[in-house]
């Protein structure tokens, strides 16, 4: 696997663009993402509010081939400040199933460590039904903690 098609940062305010609204068109997104914004508007005031809590780190995923943004890893701190949850979304069709996640995961979980100093376990909610992201989450390190009506909360060490 090249570890160099991927770059990962804090995603930036100018990174909202017609391109990263038109992931939420995608049926394959919105079959598995709860948030789904209409315009521009929408995503710019969700990717704001992110910018703005400090108990959360959105992290864009970029192909450095063509510089596009392509994906995100979000984490969001629980109640507690040690653990976080956190969200996985290549947005980008043509990035897909090409091990993206299994790149820019590492870098992204670097950045949440610095970040968030007491963090300790990172957790994941994900449908029984998505096949494709329960292999890759097992593959990232992920191990089931419990099952919560239809979906598995999956959870990792920070370290």
């Amino acid at each position: 696997m090249c570890f160099d098609i991927v770059k990962t940062r804090v995603l930036r305010e100018s990174d909202v663009s017609d391109h990263y609204l038109d992931w939420f068109s995608d049926a394959a997104v919105q079959k598995w993402i709860a948030f789904k914004p209409k315009n521009l508007g929408d995503l710019q005031n969700y990717v704001a509010l992110d910018f703005s809590s400090s108990d959360c780190l959105l992290v864009g995923i970029f192909c450095n081939a063509c510089s596009r943004h392509i994906g995100n890893i979000r984490f969001t701190l629980g109640g507690c400040k040690t653990e976080a949850w956190v969200g996985f979304l290549i947005g980008d069709r043509n990035h897909r199933n090409k091990g993206v996640t299994q790149i820019a995961y590492p870098k992204a979980l670097e950045l949440a460590r610095a970040k968030f100093e007491k963090l300790k376990f990172i957790q994941l909610r994900v449908s029984k039904d998505n096949l494709v992201a329960i292999h890759l989450y097992e593959k990232l390190g992920f191990v089931l903690l419990e099952r919560v009506d239809n979906d598995y909360i999956y959870r990792q060490d920070a370290k």
